[in-house]
This record gives C-alpha cells, structure tokens and sequence, in this order.
C-alpha cells in the first residue's frame, strides 16, 4: 500500500497542507479510501495505515507553503491570536470589529454579523463568530469566552498596516500578548 497527495498542486511541487488530500491505494485495487485533509485524525490514520515515518505532531507543524495561483489580485492577510482580559459581549464584538476597520481605513458595507452559539455545542467553545464585509473583502473574528481567547481573520484586497492591526487589537481587547502571521 502506499500513500500519495491528490492535491491539485503539479507533481514536483510542494503543496499546501489545506489543500492535501490523501488517498490510501493498494496496488491491487484500482480505488483509493479517502482519509481527509491533514488534521491530526488523517495524519494519524495514515501513519497507522502505513506503519512509516513518524507525521507531524500538529497542524502547526506541517509545510505551510502556498503556491499564489492569482498573482495578479492583491491580496493581503493576517491572523491574529491571542488571550483577552476585555469584557466581551456582542456589543463589545461590534465595537471591535466596526473599530478595527475604522483604525485601517478599511470601509464596510454592511453591519457585522455576529452569531453566539447560545449554549449549543461544547461549553468550552461558547462565545461568538462574527464577521464584517469589507470591499475589500472581510474581517472574522471568533471568540472563546471560557478562555478569554480570540482569533481574528483579516482578508483584505487592500493593503493595509500589519503593526496598526496589533496595536489596536492588543488595547482594544485588553491583549498584553499576540502571536500572529501574515500570508
């Protein structure tokens, strides 16, 4: 048996782990099983499968490479994490989103949207999802309130100023401490 990717990436090239699909094919069978994209369950179903090389412990670890397959659209983005000591309710949710924008000249063309799962689901994932259109794309933010922490999403097709985006986000949330990436 052996595994491959069936990405759409060109043979040769280095995929993006997002994008990784892999097939499990005996050489007797004329099928593949499919295990998934590569979160921890199909990484760990694979290396079971195939008794190999040990696969990365987390997500984090995998390759995070991207081909850009529209070089001609611009486009930024950026996530930002981290743990709040800010009260945070929907207004608070509103605030930052509208304030956010505001703060990267980033204009809006709708209210945000905020959804709280209101007791739904795990007790330790309770808080809110919410996301603002931009036009110039959009603006997520996710909240877990049991742990006080936040990730924010900012997709943008205008440039905008990655240190103003911290800074803001770091006082307005009350986040002595982030850790974020662009790509």
């Amino acid at each position: 048996m052996t595994a491959r990717c069936s990405c759409p990436a060109p043979r040769g090239t280095r995929c993006s782990p997002a994008l990784r699909v892999y097939r499990l094919n005996a050489p007797s069978e004329n099928h593949g099983v499919l295990l998934g994209t590569p979160g921890l369950g199909a990484l760990t179903r694979l290396r079971r499968i195939l008794g190999g090389a040990p696969m990365p412990t987390s997500d984090r670890q995998a390759d995070t490479a991207m081909r850009d397959l529209a070089p001609d659209i611009t486009r930024q983005r950026l996530l930002i994490e981290g743990h709040f000591a800010a009260a945070i309710d929907r207004p608070a949710v509103e605030r930052y989103l509208l304030g956010l924008a505001e703060h990267l000249a980033l204009t809006t063309y709708g209210t945000p949207v905020i959804h709280s799962p209101a007791g739904a689901g795990k007790p330790e994932n309770q808080g809110f999802d919410a996301f603002i259109p931009l036009i110039d794309s959009g603006i997520s933010l996710y909240v877990w309130s049991a742990r006080r922490f936040f990730a924010v999403v900012l997709f943008t097709c205008k440039r905008f100023d990655v240190e103003r985006a911290l800074e803001f986000t770091r006082r307005r949330l009350e986040a002595p401490e982030l850790e974020h990436r662009s790509f």
